[in-house]
This record gives structure tokens, C-alpha cells and sequence, in this order.
């Protein structure tokens, strides 16, 4: 009973900490004679979660943990000795050297630039961390009372596997580095900081950047501390390569049709929301050799029969694995974390940036963001900034049309996010204008207000147009996702809620709109979204091949349509569906920097692997509990999981247990209650807008609280009920030079088009300075004993905001 206990105290302790921080292995059943943590027990303690965490340490046998983290104080000076011998001082200029001579170092400039690049002598003390840790684990388990106190009879290398998952079970858990929020001042609280610390007061880290992504199941890493994830049975997982071509590519003989729901557009739009959310540090080394020494180099080998790589020369596809993030404490016990260089919050970073340095460098004097008007070229619309910094390559063919600056540094991987990213420049600068001409604000109060404003148009967005599309009724309102109408306020932002990007998320379940993208973006023109019956007008609008990655010449080509012509095309034509196959585009010509061309489901597949993301079913049956069970590979046909793709999945996997994240949500089948995606996906998703809208302090909903931080953040009633009547359409007609109709939901295929002056307005007035909130647009449907409450704090914001 003790052993069951330890094992589902641990689970709370990772659980239940909001920091990301986890233990090791997520198969409880993998070993005999192990700690196995059954239903009953976890449904028994869950009730122990709000406990403080020493509380709850101190109900495991004490006996037993104490005198294991004894045995580990003993030995880590020693551990670390070791460790930094192997891993010396010196490794570093090494790997500056070796990198400074990489024929392909940006190779990854689509994907990551200098501002995700991790430092290296971070990284290093992260690396040496790691290593003092296994050195530590590897002595403690060689010691016969360790093994007699932890009750361990297996020999060999299981004996070595359940010891080391029992000792880092005692040892305290990795902690978080510490922020607090000080001297800001009162206009200061009103707004968001540009890296997102101090959303939350009582834990300034929680969301901000940089800080570890969070676990929502243990971490499974070969030797549960770092090593990527291993097959059940210890042998090596599949090529990911062949995964990709023998399970989820045309050589499967599976078909690519279109979405019957969700334009193109959608998939630039989860691409853009995505870039507002998450982006993992990177590694600065030199993994050029297919078969590395550097155990941070986890390449993908190309199979000697794949003829669609090989004929190019292409022998494998380079793999840096993400940064570890380097916890506050040496030798600190646990598991590798990566770090989350943005905020987690959809706060329209992707817009701004999330440092301060990036923010003042996009930013122009009088409150508005920086812009570009090109010199070259038929006139057109203001476009983002050129990209100034003379190391980031780029791919245009022509000198006077540049890359492009952004808040997010993918900003240039295609031009559908180009015209995205454009267009929430052009609508910051549309509504600082408002501002500029219709109040006496300095730069200063024009720029956060509307940066307030349009993060709130982009959550708005994403919950009432986004996501009923990808997730069913049910899904929704178990969630709790579906945003309140009129003037009514959402009362359920709790504190004790850590919005960051789980690594399930990020590196797996939000990966399923690489299936949407088509092969190429169409181009049309003004009339109706069509070509003209001449040739000329069809040769003068081309369509863009997805496969020109990085090309930003499109957009400056007013004269075939601007970023006109690509948003006609995304709103008019259908993503692909969604169904575990990809574009040859991506799949196999993905061009992510000068040297490099490899297959991105792959890459997604290893990703997941090596941050330590466990087994699909682990999610399926544990996390998300759907049943029926999948426990054997006849099991997924519950799923909707064809007998043919079983048998594909067969002949890659040795067990079902072993199929990677990202490669069973993708084939599930859309769930048969509403939305594109498969139960498994559709769970994890909602998890985390559910955390995205409860633990974000200045969500636009949020009523005012004193208590909770709220009263200042608050918009007032009359604003929320303005902001509930954006659309993602009017905000392309109000930004578009010559878009006259549109249709209403620009996400949903719709061949309705509607007059763009139709189309409801977001009235700018009631965020000047002053405005009272009296009466009402629409009738309020707020319930009438809130009502004195609400126009009684709204009187408080109000007398704030004129001060």
C-alpha cells in the first residue's frame, strides 16, 4: 500500500504543480515489480490537490525519502565532478568552433532565428546538470541498501530502470525561477508587460517568457532523465521517416481531399495563433554528419530505398534537439524541460514581441508600429517592416523587396502567414489613428491601448470562430470554451491556473494543421473572388506554390493582386482535410533554410520524441480516459482507425503502446459529435484554450475584482460588448485596399458574400477616454441581479480610465 501511495503522491506532485515540472516515465505497468498507481487510489487523493505541496511530501514514508535524498546529498559533489569531466568548460568553445564552420547553420531560418537561439553556456550548465543527475542516480542504485530500502528484487538493467524511477519519485522536484511584481505603476498594472510576467501576481511566471513548457503526463525519456523516448520493449521506435511515407503519405494509398468545412485561411490562422504561442529555444550546433557523436544531434537517416530524398542527394534530415532549460537549482533532479522563449498567452506577441527590446524595435514614435512602403513596383498598401539585420538570410529573389520584421521570427515561412501578420499591423495602425486624431494621448497611452484592443481581438476570434469549427458542441461546453454574448462578464479567471503551452500541444496535437495546407495559395481577383473569362486576367493572378517557402516577392506585386489577392484566395478556397495525409509540399520538399530539404511530418514525429512526449495511447486512455480503450493495435478501429492504416500502423510499430503522439491523433477520424478533429486531439486542444482563457488575468472578458487584480485590466461594459461584435472579416475589408465583400465567417467555406459595409463595426468610441456606459447597443442578456454590480464597477474603471 505504501509503494501505491508514493506512486500517487508523485502523480499529484506533477499534476498538481503548476510549473512543468514532472517526473519520468508514464508506463506505471512497464516493469515488474514496479510501483503501479491504479484508479482508485488517484480518484481517492484527488481531493489532495489544492494540499500545499511540503503537506503532501510529508505524508509519503518519510523513512524512505528522507534517507534517498541523503544518499543523493552525499554523492552530487561527486556526480557533478564527474559531470563536468565529461561534459567540460571547454565543450563550449568547441561547439562555438564546430558551429561556426556548419556549411548549413541556417538551415532553420523559417523556423527559428537569433531570437530563439539559446545561449550556449546556458545551455551547457543545463547539459552538465543532467549528467551530475544520472551520475548520481546511476551511484545511489548500485548500493545494496538503496535497493533493499526501496524493496527492489529485479537484476539487470530492469533493476537499474525501477530504481532510478523510485529515487527521482523521493527527490524534490525541479523549481522554477522566481520573479516578483514591484514597482509598477498604476497605468502599468492596466497593461500587459510585452513578456507576459505578472499576469499573474501571485506567480509572476506562470504564461511569461521565458519558462518551461508544462507536462500534463510524465515525461518519457529512455533513461527517464533526458535520453528521447524508446520503444516499450527498449528497442529503438521506427524511422520516423518511414512512419511518415509508409503511414501517413501517398505511399499509403491514402487520398488528400479537401476540407468540406474550413477554408485555407484557417490553416494560416492556426499558424499565426500558434506563432502567438509558442516557440521552443534552439540549439546553436554543428549536426551536419548523418551519424553525429553529439548525443544532441538526433537526425533522421533517410532509408536507402526512399528514392524521393535519396535521388536529390538528401541522406537524412538534420534534427538539433530543443534547449533543456536550465532550472535555478545545480543538479537539480528531474526530467529535461524546454523553454518557451514566447508568452503563453494569446496577447498578440506575435504582433509586438515578447521581450522589450523587439517591442521598441517595432514600434514607431507616435504610438502606431513601424511599416514599409515599397519604392519598387505598381503602389500599394503599407507592408511590414524590411528585416534590418544583415545574418538572417533571405530567400527573395529580388533586393528591393525584402524579408519582412515581425513580432515572431517565422514571419517569412510562407505568404499566407506573411499577409496574416500584415494585416494586424495595418489593423494596430487603423485604430491608433482613431486614437491619435479623436484623443490627447501621448505615443505612449495610443500604443498600449490598442495593443489592449487588438489582443482582444485576436482571443475573441480564435473562441468564437476558430474553435467551433475544430471541436465539437460537446467538447466546447465541457471545456467551457464558448464566450458570453452582450454585455456579460466571464467570472472564472482563477489564479492557481497555469496558462503554458503543454509540450503535448505544442509539439503534437496543434501540429495537425500541417494536414490543411494545400499544395499552393490561389490568387483572385476583385470580381467575385473569380478570374475573368480571359486568359490574361488568369496569367496576371498565378497561384503561389506552397513550396516557394520564404518568398516575400508576392506581396509586394500589386499589380497581380498584393496581399489582396492571397487573402481572396484563402477565404475563397478550402484547406485541406484533415486526415492524417499531408502536402508534398511539406512532406516532401520542406525547404527550411540554403542547404536543407527535408519531410516536416518526420521532423514532427522525431520533435515529439525527443522532448520526452509520451505514447499515444498514453494520452488517449490516460489523460483523456475515452473509451473504449486502445490496448491492442484491433483496438484502434474504436478510434475510426481504417483496418488498412492499422495494418500500416502494424508494420511500423512493435506495439500499439509505442505509436508517437502526433502520428495516432492525426488518424483518428473526426469525432462523429462535431469538428475536424479526432477525440484524442480535440482533448488535448481544449485543455489548453480551457487554461488560456482561466489563467489569463487580462482575458477580455474578465469582470473587474479587487481581489483577483481585475479591476484595472477590466474593459468596461460598453467595450466588451463592441469587442463581441469583431469578425475576422470586417478587420480584412477595414485593412484591405480593395475587398468590397467578403464572407461573413472568412474561416467556414461560404460561397454567401457579403457587402463589407454590412458587416457589423467595432464603434472605437467607447474606448476614448471619458466615454460613459449608459444604455445599452443591444439589449444587455446579463441576469439582473448583476446588473447594479457590474454598472457599479464599471463606474470605478471608468473614473480610472479618465485619471
Amino acid at each position: 500500500m505504501a509503494e501505491r501511495l508514493l506512486s500517487a503522491l508523485l502523480l499529484i506532485l506533477v499534476l498538481g504543480l503548476e510549473q512543468g515540472s514532472s517526473s519520468v516515465l508514464n508506463n506505471q505497468d512497464r516493469f515488474e515489480g514496479d510501483t503501479h498507481t491504479t484508479p482508485d487510489v488517484v480518484d481517492d487523493l484527488a481531493e489532495m490537490n489544492d494540499l500545499d505541496m511540503e503537506q503532501v511530501q510529508e505524508s509519503e514514508p518519510t523513512d524512505v525519502c528522507k534517507q534517498i535524498k541523503d544518499e543523493f546529498k552525499a554523492v552530487a559533489n561527486k556526480s557533478m565532478a564527474e559531470a563536468k569531466s565529461e561534459k567540460p568548460d571547454s565543450l563550449l568553445k568547441q561547439r562555438k568552433a564546430e558551429y561556426t564552420f556548419c556549411p548549413t547553420k541556417n538551415f532553420q531560418i523559417l523556423q527559428h532565428g537569433k531570437k530563439s537561439e539559446a545561449d550556449d553556456s546556458k545551455v551547457l550548465r543545463a547539459l552538465q546538470d543532467e549528467a551530475c543527475v544520472i551520475s548520481a542516480i546511476r551511484d545511489i542504485c548500485e548500493k545494496k541498501n538503496v535497493l533493499h530500502l526501496l524493496k527492489i528484487t529485479a537484476s539487470g538493467e530492469e533493476r537499474i530502470t525501477i530504481c532510478r524511477r523510485k529515487v527521482l519519485q523521493c527527490l524534490q522536484p525541479r523549481q522554477l525561477r522566481h520573479a516578483e511584481c514591484r514597482n509598477q505603476s498604476k497605468e502599468e498594472a492596466r497593461f500587459r508587460t510585452i513578456h507576459g510576467t505578472c499576469n499573474n501576481v501571485r506567480q509572476p511566471l506562470f504564461g511569461a517568457a521565458p519558462t518551461p513548457f508544462k507536462r500534463l503526463q510524465l515525461a518519457d525519456y529512455a533513461n527517464q532523465v533526458s535520453t528521447p523516448r524508446e520503444a516499450l520493449n527498449g528497442s529503438k521506435l521506427p524511422n520516423a521517416r518511414n512512419v511518415s511515407r509508409f503511414v501517413l503519405a501517398f505511399n499509403a494509398d491514402r487520398q488528400n481531399p479537401d476540407s468540406p468545412t474550413l477554408t485555407h485561411l484557417a490553416m494560416n490562422w492556426g499558424q499565426f495563433l500558434d506563432h502567438d504561442v509558442t516557440l521552443a529555444e534552439e540549439q546553436k550546433i554543428n549536426c551536419e554528419a548523418p551519424n553525429s557523436t553529439n548525443p544532441e544531434c538526433f537526425n533522421i537517416e533517410v532509408p536507402s530505398d526512399d528514392y524521393v530524398f535519396r535521388k536529390r542527394g538528401v541522406s537524412f534530415f538534420k534534427v538539433i534537439r530543443d534547449a533543456p532549460d536550465q532550472f535555478k537549482t545545480e543538479c537539480s533532479p528531474g526530467p529535461r524541460e524546454h523553454t518557451n522563449t514566447i508568452t503563453a498567452f494569446i496577447d498578440a506577441s506575435n504582433v509586438y514581441g515578447s521581450d522589450d527590446e523587439e517591442a521598441e524595435h517595432l514600434r514607431a514614435p507616435d504610438g502606431r508600429m513601424r511599416i514599409m512602403k515599397p519604392l519598387y513596383g505598381c503602389p500599394l498598401g503599407d507592408l511590414l517592416p524590411a528585416e534590418t539585420d544583415t545574418e538572417v538570410p533571405c530567400v527573395s529573389r529580388d533586393p528591393n523587396r525584402p524579408c519582412f520584421d515581425a513580432g515572431d521570427e517565422r514571419v517569412n515561412e510562407n505568404q499566407g502567414l506573411m499577409s496574416v501578420h500584415t494585416l494586424f499591423v495595418r489593423e494596430h495602425n487603423r485604430i491608433a489613428d482613431f486614437f491619435g486624431k479623436n484623443t490627447d494621448w501621448e505615443a505612449e497611452q495610443i500604443y498600449q491601448e490598442t495593443r489592449r484592443i487588438v489582443g482582444a481581438e485576436l482571443q475573441f476570434i480564435t473562441y468564437n470562430e476558430d474553435l467551433p469549427l475544430l471541436l465539437s458542441p460537446k467538447t466546447i461546453r465541457e471545456n467551457n470554451l464558448s464566450l458570453l454574448k452582450g454585455r456579460r462578464y466571464f467570472k472564472g479567471y482563477n489564479p492557481d491556473v497555469n496558462a503554458q503551452m503543454s509540450q503535448a500541444f505544442s509539439a503534437a496535437a496543434y501540429r495537425f494543421g500541417h494536414s490543411l495546407v494545400q499544395e499552393e495559395f490561389l490568387r483572385f481577383t476583385q470580381d467575385g473572388f473569380e478570374h475573368k473569362c480571359s486568359s490574361d486576367s488568369k496569367s496576371e493572378y498565378p497561384s503561389i506554390p506552397v513550396l516557394d517557402f520564404g518568398n516575400p516577392t508576392y506581396l509586394y506585386d500589386k499589380c497581380s493582386g498584393g496581399v489582396d489577392s492571397i487573402f481572396r484566395g484563402l477565404v475563397k478556397s478550402p484547406a485541406a482535410k484533415v486526415d492524417g495525409l499531408f502536402s508534398k509540399s511539406v512532406q516532401e520538399n520542406l525547404f527550411r533554410g540554403p542547404g536543407d530539404l527535408s519531410d516536416l511530418i518526420a521532423i514532427n514525429i522525431q520533435r515529439g520524441r525527443e522532448r520526452g512526449v509520451p505514447s499515444y495511447t498514453t494520452y488517449r486512455n490516460e489523460f483523456c480516459k475515452i473509451t473504449p480503450k486502445v490496448g491492442k493495435f484491433e483496438d484502434l478501429e474504436n478510434a475510426g482507425i481504417g483496418k488498412k492504416d492499422i495494418n500500416n500502423l502494424r508494420s511500423q510499430y512493435q506495439s500499439v503502446q509505442d505509436i508517437d503522439l502526433f502520428v495516432g491523433g492525426m488518424m483518428e477520424r473526426a469525432d462523429p459529435e462535431g469538428g475536424v478533429l479526432g477525440k484524442t486531439f480535440q482533448c488535448l486542444i481544449a485543455e489548453q484554450f480551457k487554461r488560456l482563457r482561466e489563467g489569463e488575468r487580462f482575458w477580455h472578458e474578465n469582470a473587474p475584482n479587487g481581489i483577483l487584480n481585475t479591476t484595472k485590466t477590466a474593459f468596461t461594459q460598453c467595450q466588451l460588448q463592441e469587442i463581441r461584435r469583431v469578425t475576422l472579416a470586417k478587420i480584412i475589408c477595414d485593412n484591405a485596399e480593395n475587398i468590397p465583400s467578403i464572407p461573413r465567417r472568412v474561416l467556414q467555406q461560404s460561397k454567401i458574400f457579403v457587402e463589407c459595409y454590412k458587416l457589423p463595426e467595432m464603434d472605437l468610441n467607447v474606448f476614448k477616454p471619458g466615454f460613459r456606459c449608459r444604455g445599452t447597443r443591444a439589449k444587455s442578456d446579463a441576469p439582473e441581479d448583476e446588473t447594479d454590480e457590474i454598472d457599479t464597477q464599471e463606474d470605478e474603471i471608468d473614473e480610472e480610465f479618465t485619471e
